[in-house]
């Protein structure tokens, strides 16, 4: 009963974070909620993997076992929550964008300042593109483009994702390294679901070693 409510939770877990990462990448672009719903995603799967490894029980039996496998659960889901948008908005990327070369009419620069005086600057490039379309798109230092400058952009017909310099848009190493997460998400309460199995007793280990 434990397992099979910690596969609930499980699942819960991963629609809780795909919600929020398709948030994040389509309309209406909520950051504050991909992040909340990312986080209850962690939790839910954390407690998850925890009932099928049978804790609290298991921590007297096994507590190192137990307790390595709940901060594993908690360290890769949370690593997995960071991940998700970038490799799923890398793909819709690939899949639904459309790359062109437009020009950079008009470049903007906000300056914000954080804690402990710490300035932050942002650079908004307002850019014309050949299909009549105009886009705004804010960047940091290191995407800076001049005005008047030609530059690869790309973007969806439909308008769903924001539009961005193509430089650096395709991240496919965080889709690697999200591909290795989920494998490993998916096999962590198969080791969970054995530390909670019951060690065989030192009764049953006499009784195969007597002839």
């Amino acid at each position: 009963m434990r397992q099979r409510t910690g596969t609930v939770f499980i699942v819960i877990a991963a629609a809780l974070t795909m919600i929020g990462a398709l948030i994040h990448i389509f309309p209406p672009h909520l950051t504050v909620v991909t992040v909340f719903l990312g986080l209850a995603g962690a939790l839910c799967y954390t407690v998850g993997v925890a009932l099928i490894s049978g804790l609290p029980r298991q921590v007297l039996v096994r507590p190192v076992a137990s307790i390595v496998i709940v901060v594993l659960a908690c360290g890769m889901w949370g690593a997995l929550m960071g991940l998700t948008p970038v490799a799923g908005g890398t793909v819709a990327r690939a899949v639904l964008g459309e790359r062109q070369t437009c020009t950079v009419t008009e470049v903007d620069r906000e300056t914000t300042r954080a804690r402990r005086g710490v300035t932050r600057t942002t650079y908004v490039h307002t850019v014309r593109c050949p299909d009549a379309r105009i886009h705004e798109i804010r960047t940091g230092e290191e995407g800076w483009h001049d005005e008047r400058s030609p530059a690869e952009v790309i973007a969806d017909s439909k308008g769903l994702m924001s539009a961005t310099f193509v430089a650096g848009s395709y991240q496919w190493a965080g889709v690697g390294v999200f591909a290795v997460l989920v494998l490993g998400v998916s096999v962590l309460p198969l080791f969970a679901r054995r530390v909670a199995s019951p060690p065989p007793s030192s009764y049953a280990w006499s009784a195969k070693l007597t002839p």
